[in-house]
């Protein structure tokens, strides 16, 4: 396990800021690759090797207590806490609070263009984006904003909340797949991401993702989850796009319009067998971790967990 978070750190230190990874392994797209940045890569990798460093740690030391007989997991604890001693701090924190910042420029943007003059848009923006302060009293003044305003105008400001979301989770949304890739396929530092195929990255969880969900089980632990940024992209589009479909809809009902009927119609359509879509990839990639702990002990990856640990 702490060789193969080591591979996956020395696999984002040696990346470039671009790499181009193909699709899959079939010769006839082998010459075609998608390019995608980096430039978030190397915080998620630490960032998830941190979190579970910590909670294998934690799970070690609950199990040492209560078995003390088991010698295997003084070393193992021992090993943990060295290993999560040599990786660099993350400033996840700070990550946070930068991208609720860029949310909130954004969606004072697209605000200036779908409400322009409009002195009741602007009001309610302002109480909503004062929830950032630790003040209960900005806290109190935003959910007051949320329950007077008009519906029309905190529809308006939804959708310019989940643009900004939208377009600020699409900057990190290439990281995040590259990072699925590295845990999933388990690549080498020499190989790079020479060998990484995009297909199958977005909808499954294997290798470290099943080395470290079984040995939490085996410890007694619960898996460590990770923020579905990419899948957080994709539902603020789909909201975005059911909202617009559902006033395209209602404005050509209303108009007797049957050309933005259809439109209305076809948008809100599409949304939906979106987000179907998306339930069904988190509903897959999510399957390593709703495995039972009887399942758990069946499952040869256990095995191989311990082993990884102990090597």
């Amino acid at each position: 396990m702490i060789r193969a978070y080591q591979d996956a750190l020395d696999v984002v230190e040696l990346a470039p800021p671009v790499v181009f990874v193909r699709r899959n392994r079939m010769r006839v797209v082998r010459l075609l690759r998608r390019p995608r940045p980096t430039w978030y890569l190397r915080f998620l990798v630490r960032q998830h090797v941190t979190r579970s460093v910590e909670k294998l740690a934690r799970y070690c030391s609950a199990r040492a207590v209560l078995d003390g007989a088991d010698k295997s997991l003084a070393v193992e604890r021992r090993m943990l806490k060295t290993f999560g001693d040599s990786l660099p701090p993350v400033a996840t924190r700070r990550a946070r609070i930068v991208l609720a910042v860029a949310v909130l420029v954004l969606a004072r943007l697209a605000m200036r263009l779908l409400m322009s003059g409009s002195p009741d848009g602007e009001k309610t923006f302002d109480k909503i984006s004062s929830v950032m302060s630790t003040d209960v009293k900005n806290v109190g003044d935003a959910i007051d904003a949320l329950i007077s305003t008009k519906p029309a105008v905190l529809l308006t400001v939804t959708l310019a909340l989940a643009a900004g979301g939208y377009v600020a989770l699409r900057v990190v949304a290439p990281s995040f797949r590259l990072k699925r890739m590295i845990l999933n396929q388990r690549l080498r530092p020499l190989d790079g991401f020479a060998g990484a195929v995009t297909v199958g990255s977005a909808t499954r969880s294997t290798g470290i993702y099943e080395l470290e969900a079984a040995l939490m089980r085996e410890l007694g632990g619960r898996p460590t989850r990770e923020f579905p940024i990419d899948l957080c992209a994709s539902f603020l589009w789909v909201y975005v796009v059911v909202v617009l479909g559902s006033t395209f809809w209602w404005y050509g009902a209303a108009w007797g319009e049957p050309t933005q009927m259809y439109t209305g119609t076809t948008l809100v359509g599409v949304g939906l067998l979106r987000l179907a879509l998306l339930a069904w990839v988190w509903w897959r990639r999510s399957r390593v971790w709703r495995v039972r702990v009887r399942e758990a002990a069946q499952l040869p990856i256990r095995r191989l967990a311990g082993a990884a640990l102990n090597a």
